[in-house]
């Protein structure tokens, strides 16, 4: 028995924390699936299922009604079997996670812990293992590549499924049930050719790397209306205050993944050494004033002297400027909220990720709106901000809004069985980030479709952690909705 699953002993429900126990030993980072991807093939064919794993890497199980439940509707359930890996810096390998139980959160030390999706997908492990559990016909799609663009459901041949009820065990907040959610872009500005040799002949002797630490970050979608500080944006600000004649950037690099705020950013400049400490005390004056805007965060600089190379790649003088004005006016945080409603977001934009090699410096933006209009029109805003500072676009990643429908037979069921769990009604809500259903949405347009999931936290962040009480509570409502025959009260003929 490995510390996870001895950790994990005696939590229920015992089938599904153990299946969690397996997770946490596994390697299931974006597009490093394929190990984790076959464990669970392995189990349906053992199980003798029909089952197989497409040219995407998603994996597809067919379940057989139990006896007595052959005549109810087929019902799909859906999960992404990969995770963000974020880490704190000392920490060499996630895996296998370093599991730990506070209160009455799991945890992972210094990393995150996978609850999303390992919760959804290790409650569908246990239905293929598990055979006491009475349902209908059943079938279970194992997406990959989720947290990277939706790149499985992407791929997926959506007319395999039966179902016409489907349901994504994909969200984060307990009672709640999903029946929509905000669409995405991923807009990716790329100032090429900006990166030139340094002259041996340059003024410059001195060379500094300045570190922007002590943010707490988040889900772009779920913690951006939270006001948090931007890494990215922030450097910007502490580089734009200070005479940028008296310096040039080799790097600026910042943030982990496009789908998290980020909480870090790293430049390293040359210039003259008697300049050094005029340029550290402006900066600190300057993160001085920004932090008053965040209370809540905990912005520490730190500024650290390396060896001097008088050939360095830097940005060009020609460029630097632009390349600051460009972040500076990338939009970053809310940009609206629904007119009918204004206690819903309805459009975000999170500048995510700032990358630099010898050639080019790169800068990766997430835009979020349940508004197809507004998604347009901001994709235009940030491409116009890249255009303004001579950088060209790319668009990594487009997925539409998964509009919401309220009068469906399936949220019936489900609202049914939620206040049987819980005692009080549940929430119906659209959620401000992306859901594979907006995919499957696309391909299956007459299916009905909701999310619900266990209460978590922190996601995306070395801090996640999900309610052990809560996951025992989401299982209850699946094996409800499973064991009512699937999705509704009555037979089909």
């Amino acid at each position: 028995m490995t510390k996870n699953q001895n950790l994990l002993t005696g939590l229920e429900p015992a089938v599904l924390w153990n299946h969690f126990a397996t997770l946490s030993e596994i390697p299931h980072g974006s597009r490093d699936e394929a190990k984790l991807a076959e464990f669970i093939l392995a189990l349906a064919v053992g199980k003798n299922f029909y089952s197989y794993r497409d040219e995407g890497g998603n994996v597809f199980v067919r379940i057989p009604a139990t006896e007595g439940y052959e005549n109810y509707p087929s019902l799909c359930l859906q999960s992404h079997i990969d995770m963000v890996l974020a880490k704190e810096e000392h920490v060499a390998e996630i895996f296998p996670l370093n599991l730990r139980i506070e209160g009455d959160k799991l945890m992972a030390t210094d990393t995150t812990l996978g609850a999303d999706n390992g919760i959804g997908v290790s409650a569908m492990m246990a239905i293929i293992t598990e055979s006491t559990i009475s349902h209908g016909p059943l079938e279970l799609l194992f997406t990959v590549a989720e947290e990277i663009g939706m790149k499985g459901a992407e791929v997926f041949d959506f007319s395999e499924l039966e179902s016409q009820f489907i349901i994504n065990l994909d969200s984060e907040e307990e009672n709640v049930i999903f029946v929509g959610c905000a669409g995405g872009i991923q807009v990716q500005g790329e100032f090429s050719g900006v990166m030139e040799r340094l002259s041996r002949t340059s003024a410059y002797d001195c060379k500094m790397a300045i570190s922007l630490t002590g943010l707490s970050g988040g889900h772009s979608g779920l913690k951006i209306r939270e006001g948090k500080a931007n890494a990215i944006k922030i450097m910007a600000q502490l580089l734009e205050a200070i005479d940028g004649d008296k310096f040039a950037i080799v790097s600026f690099d910042g943030g982990d993944f496009v789908n998290q705020i980020p909480v870090k950013s790293e430049v390293t400049i040359i210039l003259l050494d008697e300049d050094r400490e005029e340029l550290m005390a402006a900066m600190k004056e300057k993160l001085a004033f920004i932090a008053t805007d965040f209370p809540k965060e905990s912005l520490q600089l730190a500024f650290t002297s390396l060896p001097f190379v008088d050939d360095d790649y830097v940005v060009g003088d020609d460029y630097q400027d632009s390349l600051l004005a460009g972040i500076l006016a990338l939009p970053d945080g809310i940009l609206s909220m629904e007119p009918l409603d204004n206690n819903l977001l309805r459009s975000s934009n999170n500048v995510g990720v700032i990358k630099t090699d010898t050639s080019s410096i790169k800068i990766d933006c997430l835009l979020r709106s349940s508004s197809t209009a507004q998604m347009e029109y901001i994709q235009k805003m940030i491409e116009s901000a890249f255009y303004l500072a001579y950088a060209g676009t790319n668009i990594l990643m487009n997925f539409p809004p998964w509009v919401p429908k309220f009068d469906s037979k399936l949220l019936t069921l489900v609202k049914q069985m939620s206040l049987e769990v819980f005692g009080v009604e549940a929430k119906v809500e659209s959620i401000h980030a992306g859901l594979e259903c907006s995919k499957i949405d696309s391909a299956l347009p007459r299916a009905e479709k909701l999310s619900f999931g266990p209460q978590m936290g922190l996601v995306h962040t070395s801090s996640e952690w999900v309610s052990i009480p809560s996951v025992a509570k989401f299982w209850q409502l699946l094996l409800l909705i499973l064991e009512s025959g699937g999705v509704v009260q009555e037979k089909t003929e």
